[in-house]
């Protein structure tokens, strides 16, 4: 009889444990299968050199978040070994604005590079942004179309 009740208890332990095997290995396969779903980019989290001063200031840290670094390589990536990436799950997006001198271009451009929703604080129009989720391109646009706080017109060119 006690033979009986082990051999019963041993088949009950190797049973459990082959559904408790195939419980993980169908639970870890439906996660990696959503992984694949979810789209995720490596964005540059950047800003020229220029603006650092500005950011220090305070001026842009009232729009914009800190990126991982200040540098001119962010201009023009081909070395990017002093410029951070993040994780983001929306679009990158650059950002490219001439650099004005008493309301003039002085044929210097300034760039900001980064995931879509954590470069700027107060956000994008939607409408704009629509735009970008769904082409790669640059294109001209003001920034009172681009951003959802007060300024002015000047025009920025974006690219995803």
């Amino acid at each position: 009889m006690l033979n009986r009740n082990r051999l019963k208890n041993d088949c009950f332990y190797e049973n459990y444990l082959k559904g408790v095997k195939s419980i993980f290995f169908i639970l870890l396969f439906r996660l990696q299968f959503v992984n694949g779903f979810i789209r995720t980019n490596r964005c540059y989290s950047c800003m020229s050199a220029g603006y650092e001063d500005l950011f220090k200031e305070g001026h842009l840290s009232k729009y914009f978040y800190e990126p991982k670094n200040f540098t001119s390589q962010c201009d023009y990536p081909m070395d990017v070994t002093d410029v951070g990436f993040i994780q983001c799950r929306t679009i990158c997006l650059t950002l490219i604005q001439d650099l004005m001198v008493m309301g003039r271009p002085t044929g210097k451009k300034l760039t900001m590079r980064g995931c879509s929703t954590s470069l700027n604080k107060y956000g994008f129009v939607n409408r704009t942004m629509n735009i970008f989720d769904r082409y790669d391109m640059c294109r001209e646009v003001k920034m009172t179309d681009l951003f959802n706080y007060e300024t002015d017109s000047q025009i920025v060119t974006v690219c995803r």
